[in-house]
């Protein structure tokens, strides 16, 4: 049995990613330390231009450098422009990724549990060589008190709201995902082993292939399976959320605000699974949570509904019947996957 509360203190590299949020970055500072962490690598991009606000802040996130000098150590990386959410993160990995070995990876809204780094640190050395693992999450998006025999799981899904991986890893990542193709289709689905699931990563792969400059995640994500890389995904929540605010990069929308309920606890002392092998069931529970929250599936289920609801207007009762026999048989078959 591995109980991560008798492991002794030691955490992996941290890389702390900032940017204009200067109380949040606080708080995961205050975390880090509060853990017993002496050491990190600080990312900060630059003010973007002609948003004088950006000035004052990004001024401030850079000064908890000198605040907190006395209580933690901080190799700086500091943008003099702006480079933006994609580049800015990517180019903080490779800067990373080039002095160590494997690292935790923490944004600005992402506040860390020290479980969370003891987790972390271990998967870390747990799998690191064993090339099929190459991401650690340290989110766990399941209804709580879940029966689950392990204190981790193998997922297809890949959690950014705090994570960690190796060089080994990170050096498969293209920011250029190229163009889609038939067979890129069939990756897809051998990977998710769902439709569904398939067709909602396609939609941000579109934003990443027209250069959305938010969208670096979803690009970590296609390397990441294009090299049958599996994601080891801790059964407890361990890293909680803050960024679900009007100034947020990506969570901005009310429906995020589902994720506050899941409270960070600690790390189950549960075995750790006898082997490497993606739980798709806990990975179908975990896309019904993103099913909820996801504004660009709001969208398409708005769409269908108008569709619907013009068909059923316009068509015979007997088409309308056969329609929705049909819908149930495929609705089985879907569930099914």
């Amino acid at each position: 049995m591995n109980c991560e509360s008798d492991l002794k203190p030691y955490y992996a590299p941290i890389l702390v990613i900032a940017f204009n949020r200067p109380e949040s970055t606080r708080k995961v500072i205050d975390a880090l330390i509060a853990s017993g962490v002496q050491e990190v690598y600080y990312a900060v991009d630059g003010p973007r231009p002609g948003v004088h606000e950006d000035i004052f802040k990004v001024s401030q996130v850079r000064e908890l450098k000198t605040n907190y000098n006395a209580s933690l150590k901080f190799i700086p990386l500091f943008q003099e422009e702006n480079l933006g959410c994609r580049l800015a993160v990517t180019g903080a990995l490779n800067w990373f990724f080039s002095q160590v070995e494997f690292g935790i990876v923490l944004e600005d809204d992402c506040v860390p549990t020290k479980d969370f780094l003891v987790f972390s640190s271990r998967m870390l050395h747990k799998y690191q060589n064993d090339e099929a693992v190459m991401h650690v999450g340290g989110g766990s998006y399941l209804e709580e008190g879940i029966d689950y025999p392990y204190n981790h799981y193998f997922s297809s899904l890949y959690e950014v709201w705090g994570w960690a991986t190796w060089a080994r890893a990170w050096k498969c990542f293209e920011i250029d995902p190229g163009e889609g193709s038939s067979e890129e289709d069939r990756l897809l689905i051998e990977h998710f082993k769902s439709k569904r699931v398939t067709n909602w990563f396609k939609g941000y792969l579109q934003q990443a292939r027209v250069g959305t400059p938010s969208v670096w995640s979803t690009q970590w994500s296609l390397s990441l399976i294009k090299n049958r890389g599996v994601a080891v995904n801790p059964i407890n929540n361990l890293v909680k959320n803050i960024g679900f605010t009007k100034d947020s990069t990506h969570g901005s929308n009310e429906s995020f605000s589902l994720y506050d309920n899941f409270r960070t606890s600690e790390l189950s002392n549960f075995p750790d699974p006898p082997k490497i092998e993606i739980d798709y069931h806990l990975d179908k529970k975990r896309f019904e949570i993103i099913r909820r929250t996801d504004p660009s599936l709001f969208v398409m289920n708005r769409l269908t509904a108008r569709f619907r609801s013009f068909l059923f207007k316009n068509l015979p009762l007997k088409t309308i019947l056969r329609i929705r026999s049909l819908k149930n048989l495929y609705k089985r078959r879907f569930d099914a996957q």
